[in-house]
């Protein structure tokens, strides 16, 4: 039996029509910035300032539908986010719109695979004369998250992509950071505030001490306990900075620790106390 495509206009209940319309997110390759690596680091990057940088046109109006389309190679697309333009901003030379997210596409973030081959530079584009031509490749039983663990030294995680890690329990992540105790740092990319933190405990890696800021987001410090939940998820990510086994002593991990801090300044100028 022959396979029955499905199109883009099968799969959402819009009025097709010149309110919807679509942001193609592709590779700037003169400023060596991959939309789906910021997604992957932190998906507001691409759902918030590359869908709504404007830098002289108003390409979107208010009550218009977003779908924010991501470069994934070989003509295919990840759907991350639709919004709906609520304000236009008055500057152009940046984010030039507010939008909010319609929850009820919310299955399809990060997931729905589309496969299209465009043509042209024009990165914004209406919906209407596409929906017959973007074709429904796959749905992702899991939000994208990038390639498997790619080594203690390139691990670079948004607080989303580290639920949804902990929430499956993806067993290389789990091996890789169950075993290995560890200095990380955590970044407010919206602050540019830092947080050095550390597992040094005798049963504790780097697995059992992230859990709890995927958990409620603090992890027991103060600083970060001032923080909402909501804005952490929105704006930290977290990284890597020395890892180390379970010889390794917990009074080598701390100092080490400290060292981080001075380096980086993360007392004076971020979340850390001491």
């Amino acid at each position: 039996m022959k396979k029955e495509k499905l199109y883009l206009e099968n799969l959402f209940d819009f009025d097709w029509n010149d309110k919807v319309k679509i942001k193609f997110n592709q590779t700037e390759s003169k400023k060596n910035k991959n939309p789906l690596e910021l997604w992957c680091a932190n998906p507001e990057t691409v759902n918030t300032e590359w869908l709504f940088w404007e830098k002289d046109k108003n390409h979107f109006r208010v009550g218009n539908i977003a779908l924010c389309l991501i470069d994934m190679g070989k003509d295919r697309w990840l759907l991350t986010s639709v919004k709906k333009i609520n304000k236009v901003l008055p500057d152009f030379g940046g984010v030039h719109y507010e939008g909010t997210e319609l929850p009820e596409y919310h299955p399809f973030y990060g997931r729905l695979v589309l496969i299209f081959h465009k043509t042209g530079r024009q990165v914004i584009r209406r919906a209407h004369p596409l929906t017959k031509q973007i074709e429904v490749l796959e749905l992702l039983p899991d939000i994208y998250t990038g390639n498997q663990f790619p080594g203690y030294d390139k691990v670079h995680l948004s607080w989303f992509q580290l639920e949804h890690i902990f929430k499956c329990k993806k067993p290389d992540w789990m091996n890789a950071l169950s075993k290995q105790k560890g200095i990380y740092l955590i970044t407010d990319n919206h602050k540019g505030k830092l947080y050095v933190g550390s597992a040094s405990g005798e049963n504790e890696g780097l697995w059992q001490r992230w859990e709890q800021y995927v958990k409620n987001g603090h992890g027991g410090n103060q600083e970060l306990k001032a923080l909402k939940f909501d804005y952490i998820k929105r704006f930290f990510t977290y990284t890597i900075l020395e890892n180390y086994n379970f010889n390794v002593s917990r009074e080598i991990i701390i100092e080490r620790e400290q060292w981080w801090k001075t380096v980086l300044d993360s007392v004076k100028h971020g979340y850390n106390k001491k």
